[in-house]
């Protein structure tokens, strides 16, 4: 007979953090890079902190902003989507290495406000 797994909520917490501290050091990389001269290594970045902040917000909704109004995690993936069209415009429609640097600044920025907001409902929950 097989065994049902047993789900832990302090673990489960516990790896939810672990993944915060990680996508948190990801966003001090490329906070670091826009100091940088390689936009294409930095857009990476960015792209990649953007899905996963994106990745996190999808599997832990409902647990993270229940009792917040629809429009808070709407307002938080509209940010992404913000974010995403920065990136894309900084890698396709521009030429200016400052505007595309401005372009990556923002699209970071927006991520971190999505960022703080999940950090804020995991102190919440905790």
């Amino acid at each position: 007979m097989a065994e049902t797994a047993y789900y832990d909520p302090h673990e489960a917490l516990l790896q939810f953090q672990s993944r915060m501290m990680e996508i948190r050091e990801q966003l001090s990389t490329v906070n670091r890079g826009l100091g940088s001269q390689d936009l294409l290594i930095l857009a990476a970045q960015t792209r990649e902190l953007i899905r996963r902040t994106r990745g996190l917000l999808d599997g832990n909704i409902q647990i993270l902003f229940h009792d917040q109004p629809d429009r808070v995690p709407e307002e938080l993936y509209r940010h992404l989507e913000f974010a995403t069209g920065h990136l894309n415009k900084a890698l396709g429609d521009e030429y200016e290495f400052d505007i595309i640097k401005k372009r990556l600044y923002m699209a970071n920025s927006l991520a971190s406000y999505v960022i703080r907001a999940i950090e804020e409902a995991i102190a919440r929950l905790t």
